[in-house]
């Protein structure tokens, strides 16, 4: 009898142990709402393919987290305005519940005046659009917060001979992105006002004739800058300087947003986008583009405004992935538990 105990009590230890080392418990809200804090998963112990959830080992700290791959060897990654780009294509379906990448501050167009806070008055808004009324105008936007990082976005229509300009201005450096209905070009230049001094940054030609509309994004992450017209990235080889006389968080009046007009311009759906996420380390993925080499992966976590994944600490081994998740427990209402087979 005292055997059979023995060996009762040795199974039950190999069991736990054997389920200890296979399961992962999930903390915190980072994969919300397909995984809730407080479930389990059952492991498999193989590398994952984009759009599996895997239990991994994070290169810094050393904590085992669950998190959704999104790119492996040989892809590449990058983030800019709230959109994920893999291999430079936004059709990414089997990562497509991955949400809140950038927190937007998007208002209505008919009440963007009391969302963000103009500070031009020669505007009028009819039809959807606003337009200006005067020959030179400059809206100055409030940003909704300090935090580190923006994306500014907009779309615009122009008439002949005239030009539209998103500016994100950190102390006395400026980042612009403007198009030109005269020239019919786009052009990316910083501006340093402390030194009166206008650089190019880069330059090509407008597709589509005058009054069509052109949707304009410029996005500044540290010293990253990134910037898509008409959805075509046209800032991929811009580098800057980090601006000297700004630091994040610091005195709100050191960064504003403006839109300059020249002529009779109208725009709508404007956008501003704080990166909430990526004061905290490294930026990997944010604005350029990152390239996936040797055996590793970029995960992200599916409720990423408040996930601590790949952006922060770069692409994860394949030695630091224990496996891939496949089962659930307690099984969520909304998909009878078993999301992963």
């Amino acid at each position: 009898m005292r055997k059979t105990y023995i060996y009762i009590i040795a199974v039950a230890i190999i069991l736990t142990a054997i389920i200890l080392q296979k399961t992962a418990h999930v903390v915190g809200a980072s994969m919300t709402p397909g995984l809730e804090s407080g479930q389990w998963l059952w492991q498999e112990s193989r590398t994952p393919t984009r759009g599996e959830l895997a239990v991994i080992i994070e290169p810094d700290s050393g904590e085992k987290v669950v998190k959704r791959c999104v790119a492996t060897q040989g892809d590449t990654v990058q983030i800019v305005g709230g959109k994920l780009y893999i291999n430079g294509e936004t059709n990414t379906t089997p990562i497509s519940g991955i949400k809140d990448l950038l927190a937007e501050w998007s208002g209505i167009d008919s009440e963007l005046e009391n969302k963000f806070m103009l500070k031009n008055k020669n505007l009028a808004y009819q039809n959807g659009w606003w337009t200006s009324s005067a020959k030179a105008t400059q809206v100055g936007l409030q940003k909704p917060n300090d935090h580190f990082g923006h994306a500014f976005e907009v779309t615009c229509k122009l008439q002949p001979s005239t030009s539209f300009t998103l500016v994100i201005a950190r102390g006395s450096n400026q980042y612009r992105l403007s198009i030109n209905s005269m020239t019919n070009e786009w052009s990316i230049y910083s501006f340093d006002d402390e030194k009166q001094v206008n650089t190019e940054l880069a330059h090509g030609m407008l597709v589509g004739e005058p009054g069509q509309e052109h949707d304009l994004l410029i996005s500044v992450a540290r010293n990253q800058l990134s910037a898509f017209v008409d959805g075509v990235h046209v800032g991929e080889s811009v580098t800057v300087e980090a601006t000297k006389d700004w630091t994040a968080g610091g005195d709100s009046a050191h960064e504003q947003l403006f839109l300059e007009m020249h002529g009779q311009c109208s725009f709508k759906n404007v956008k501003i986008g704080c990166e909430i996420n990526y004061d905290i380390s490294g930026n990997f993925g944010v604005a350029k583009v990152l390239k996936i080499s040797g055996d590793e992966f970029f995960f992200l976590g599916d409720n990423s405004k408040y996930s601590r994944d790949s952006r922060h600490y770069g692409p994860v081994s394949a030695a630091q992935v224990i496996g891939v998740a496949t089962k659930l427990w307690p099984r969520n209402a909304d998909n009878n538990g078993w999301p992963f087979e």
